[in-house]
């Protein structure tokens, strides 16, 4: 079995554009567009190396606000370089900016944000960017171009319509740095449900090297100011509630931190390895914000990354024996929903796999979800004196090792135990040194069945 990946959601963020009362039209009638701050994890800010004088018509605030008094209808504008993207995850990520029909390079759009001379407004123009320890930002230029309309109120949505969202979304999915989207259902937008709502969080995370992941929801002022209640529900679960105040001149954001990976287990709880609610097939989640007499939501799917983490002080699911100090051939197990197993022994990660329910409320409580990952010691990392010095998250994928039946030779707690190996060579000789052994007793994860459960741990059955 394979590592899967499955979709968080696309982190978004960015730096607000708020165009003046006299940017467009002639009457002086307001225009405003905007996007909410980003959180962390990608940022959309002003440039500091723009060439230009900004401070003439750039106010560095949160959100940013430019202010175009000298653009008339009938005319264009471009601020070469003006903003920067970053990327500041370890992940690579592809960027783009939500289509709309104001928004791009055709005639029927007034505003388009460009790399290297090319609109990334839309999907199909995303543009990768590396993690942080590669090419990870870029800057953008942002035309306004009211060439084809009378003024700005004419290709601007309609402010006071239920539907008037002139909100600009910058968008990152999850990518290959080398270019391109990626398989269409890999990816999944944010949905921004409402004025005064959006939402940025990361695009996937890998459990183990992330302990948190964190999604920061923003509410912007509106035509409203005071208390505003945010909430975070995964798998339809409410994970946290938050009261933040909307001050009249900003937004205000509410970040939630999720665990990835569990804390240290109390003595007595049975309960091994949560990570929160988080799932290997998929975690949906969503947000929702109450706001004076309005309501938004956002919503998306987590794209999570199994792995083998540091052992913790829970007891192996199989016999209750400690599990971090028998650490020449510990292992450790997870099922969908999120549940992580830990043995003592690569024997008892076996005999646990073979039929996991058979130890459901003895040492555990055992999910009825199938098994995702496991992971055990690579045996030819142990030193001339049988020890090693790793913690867990050296462990091998046991859905790829090669296992070695013998039954004879002590190794590791409780006895007896299938040696792993990472390659079929390493297998092999390991056999070719014992007389007694043969290429037959080389096995893999999917071969492993009741007998030899039962040899190994003969209380099985």
């Amino acid at each position: 079995m394979k590592r899967r990946l499955f979709l968080f959601g696309s982190a978004t963020g960015g730096a607000g554009l708020l165009f003046g009362t006299s940017a467009f039209s002639a009457s002086g009638v307001g225009h405003t567009v905007s996007i909410g701050t980003g959180d962390g994890h990608f940022h959309v800010e002003l440039n500091d190396d723009y060439a230009g004088d900004a401070s003439e018509y750039v106010v560095d605030t949160n959100p940013i606000r430019l202010i175009l008094d000298d653009l008339h209808k009938h005319g264009w504008i471009r601020f070469d370089d003006l903003l920067r993207v970053t990327n500041t995850e370890t992940q690579p990520i592809n960027v783009h900016v939500k289509d709309q029909d104001w928004l791009g390079d055709d005639t029927d759009a007034v505003l388009d944000y460009r790399y290297d001379g090319s609109s990334i407004v839309g999907k199909e123009n995303s543009v990768p960017l590396e993690g942080v320890s590669g090419d990870n930002s870029m800057p953008i230029t942002v035309r306004a171009d009211t060439t084809d309309h009378d003024d700005l109120q004419q290709a601007l949505p309609d402010a006071e319509a239920d539907d008037g969202d002139r909100t600009v979304m910058f968008v990152a999915s999850p990518g290959d740095a080398n270019g391109g989207t990626g398989d269409e259902s890999d990816e999944e937008e944010v949905t921004k449900g409402g004025e005064n709502l959006s939402v940025s969080a990361p695009g996937q995370v890998t459990v183990g090297s992330d302990n948190h992941f964190t999604a920061t929801a923003t509410v912007s002022d509106g035509d409203y100011s005071g208390e505003a209640t945010v909430t975070l529900n995964v798998e339809d679960e409410l994970v946290d509630e938050q009261t933040v105040t909307v001050p009249e001149d900003g937004p205000a954001e509410a970040t939630f931190d999720v665990p990835t990976v569990y804390n240290d287990l109390e003595e007595g709880n049975i309960v091994t390895g949560r990570h929160g609610p988080l799932r290997f097939d998929g975690t949906d989640w969503s947000a929702g914000v109450e706001y004076g007499e309005s309501t938004a939501e956002a919503s998306g799917t987590l794209e999570v990354e199994d792995a083998p983490i540091t052992f913790g002080n829970a007891k192996c699911a199989v016999c209750g024996m400690d599990t971090k100090m028998w650490d020449t051939a510990h292992a450790q197990l997870t099922h969908v929903n999120g549940d992580r197993m830990e043995f003592c022994s690569t024997g008892c990660l076996v005999t646990y796999a073979v039929d996991p329910m058979k130890y459901d409320g003895n040492h555990v409580d055992v999910p009825d979800e199938p098994i995702e990952g496991a992971w055990v010691v690579d045996y030819t990392d142990l030193d001339s004196s049988g020890e090693r010095a790793g913690d867990g998250t050296d462990l091998i994928n046991a859905h790829e090792a090669y296992f070695v039946l013998d039954y004879d030779t002590s190794y590791g707690a409780m006895g007896g135990n299938p040696r792993a190996f990472t390659t079929n060579d390493d297998a092999v000789g390991y056999v070719n040194s014992d007389d007694d052994l043969g290429e037959e007793a080389i096995i893999t994860f999917d071969n492993f069945d009741a007998g030899i459960a039962e040899k190994y741990r003969p209380r099985f059955n």
